[in-house]
């Protein structure tokens, strides 16, 4: 096995290598997490990317959260990630794509909207009892 890739078996999770679905490659590019509503913010180095993920190196202080914003100055992208594993210095991230955070949020709002219909609706259901109970005195 070469130096490198003994290297990569060494710091990578095996799963998080064969459950790729793209290639990536090696890169050394500065970038910047950002979460917390944008409060905080860490600087990270990219070590290798794809269109599906990266991986990235961060100090091992660093607590990540599931979901977070990376930011790569030189390719001028923000993109929406998910931690996928971590281990002392680095971190695999798998990118979220428009279309989920879109359908997530579409959800989210709908199910929001189906509890309020049916909070009506329940109410709705509870004045009929109330009125078919006045209209036949009660004799159901």
């Amino acid at each position: 096995m070469s130096s490198f890739a003994q290297s990569q078996a060494e710091t990578e999770p095996a799963q998080a290598t064969s459950n790729r679905a793209e290639v990536r490659k090696r890169c050394f590019m500065a970038a910047t997490i950002t979460f917390n509503k944008g409060l905080t913010t860490w600087e990270c180095v990219v070590r290798n990317i794809s269109e599906g993920g990266a991986r990235i190196d961060i100090d091992r202080a660093v607590t990540l959260p599931t979901h977070f914003e990376l930011y790569i100055p030189i390719q001028q992208k923000r993109l929406q990630t998910e931690l996928k594993w971590r281990s002392e210095n680095e971190a695999g991230i798998q990118f979220r794509r428009e279309e989920e955070e879109a359908e997530a949020e579409s959800t989210q709002e709908e199910s929001a909207a189906l509890r309020r219909r049916i909070k009506e609706l329940e109410a709705e259901v509870l004045r009929l009892q109330n009125r078919i109970l006045q209209l036949t005195d009660g004799a159901i």
